[in-house]
Order: C-alpha cells, then structure tokens, then sequence
C-alpha cells in the first residue's frame, strides 16, 4: 500500500509510513519486502491496512533465503490492521531481525494480532508486542509451518503483554501461539497479562519444539492454563516463573515436557 521492495537492497531512516491501504487482497498494508535485505531504523508504520490480505503494517516473504534478511531498529508498528494474518507485521518464508522495536495496538482477524510468522525463522530482540488483538489464535505472536530455512523463530529479551484473542472457539495464545513443527526458542521474556478468549492465555505450544529459559509467565487469562503444551509437542521449560494464571498454570495434554527449576 505505501512502500514495495522487490529484491535487492534497502536502507530507510526515519521514514513514516501511515494511513495506507493495500486494496487488492495483496499483502503489505503499509510495507510489502520481497526477496529483501538491508536497515531499516527508527521507522514509524502506523494505521495501515491490508485488506483481505496479510500484514497489516509490513509483509515480507523471502527475505532471508539466501542472504541476511532485513533488520529493523528503534520503531514502531502500532494502530494497523490485516484481514487475515498479522495485524502488525507478517515473516513469510524469511528470517529478518526486529531489535528494540514496539509493536502496539494492531489488529487481524484470522491470527496474530501483533506478529505472524509463516514457515520463518525471524529474530525478536528486545522488543515489546503488547496490546494487539486478533479473533483467533495468538493475540500477540502467532508461528506456524515447517521450517525451510536453518535458523529457527527466536524471541529474547522481549516483553509480551496486554495482547487478546476474541475467538472462545480457537481463540487460544493470548501471548504467544506456536504451531506446525516449527522450532522455537524463547529466552529471557515476560509474557504477562494477555487473555485467550479459548485456552492458554500465556504460551500455547502445538506440534513444535520449543525451549524457554528464564521466561516469566504470569497474569495472564483464559479458559485455562498459562502454558499449554499439546500435538505431541517438545517443550522444555528452564528457571523460568509460571504463576498466577487462570487454572492450570502448565497444561500438559500430549508430548513431552521437562521442567527445570
């Protein structure tokens, strides 16, 4: 809607991008980064909508193949909105960095209300993605498909709050949703007060491997359970606090969890 890269380089400091729309159920209300490596710091991407489509604020997809992938600094994704997928920002078949970034108050309807990552392993450092909304799964961060690339999703560092989903039936993840033999690794983040209209109101784990160390999961609401491991999931959870959430604080279904200190 406001910007298209195809290929090659970019570079953008202090660029606002606002109040775009991308009409044609194409990707990208605000951004669309394809096959795309380069800096991006101290962005604004703010009320932007994807219509029909994916990535509200930015979409990218390939980016990250077979070079780096794009890394953004210092910014802020807030108040845009997508159709399906990831009301901020969509990672699909990439792996890009977002460091000391905010991702607020975007919304989408199918999942993903501040990140959606698509068979991607993208970098979250240092970042806050609180307040988004999203009908179904994964009110703040939503992964899912098999990795084809090496690097798994990383979030470190990180604080996930105040994100919701509306669904009562699918709606689970309020913080974070993880599914569909993606690895994953959580370190060193807050995943505190979010609220699943369905189940798992912190971290939902289905059919992934995934390790979290030094995670604190707490406040956060739902049907049951702050962390929810399930679909012959891998889970290791390592001096981490998980307290003070709705029923269950761990909910084990199916797979295999260690749990230490």
């Amino acid at each position: 809607g406001g910007v298209f890269s195809y290929g090659g380089g970019i570079t953008m400091t202090n660029v606002t991008v606002t109040g775009n729309q991308n009409m044609g159920e194409g990707q990208g209300g605000g951004m669309m980064l394809a096959g795309t490596e380069g800096t991006l710091d101290n962005m604004t991407i703010t009320n932007n909508t994807a219509n029909g489509a994916h990535g509200g604020g930015i979409w990218t997809n390939g980016s990250g193949d077979d070079e780096p992938g794009w890394v953004m600094t210092n910014s802020l994704i807030s108040g845009n909105h997508a159709d399906q997928l990831g009301g901020g920002i969509t990672f699909a078949w990439s792996r890009p960095t977002v460091i000391n970034t905010v991702i607020s108050n975007n919304t989408s309807y199918w999942g993903g209300g501040g990140v959606s990552g698509i068979n991607s392993g993208f970098t979250l450092k240092e970042t806050t993605v609180s307040d988004n909304w999203t009908w179904n799964g994964g009110g703040g961060i939503f992964a899912f498909g098999p990795l084809e690339i090496a690097d798994p999703p990383i979030i470190e560092d990180c604080i996930i709050s105040g994100n919701e989903t509306g669904n009562s039936d699918g709606g689970d993840g309020g913080g974070i949703l993880l599914n569909d033999n993606i690895d994953a690794v959580i370190n060193r983040t807050s995943v505190v007060n979010n609220h699943a209209a369905g189940y798992i109101g912190g971290i939902d784990v289905m059919a992934t491997t995934t390790d979290i160390t030094n995670v604190t999961v707490s406040g956060n609401t739902s049907g049951g359970g702050g962390i929810g491991i399930s679909d012959n999931a891998n889970v290791d959870i390592i001096n981490s606090i998980v307290w003070n959430n709705t029923g269950t604080e761990i909910i084990h279904m199916n797979g295999s969890v260690d749990v230490t200190y």
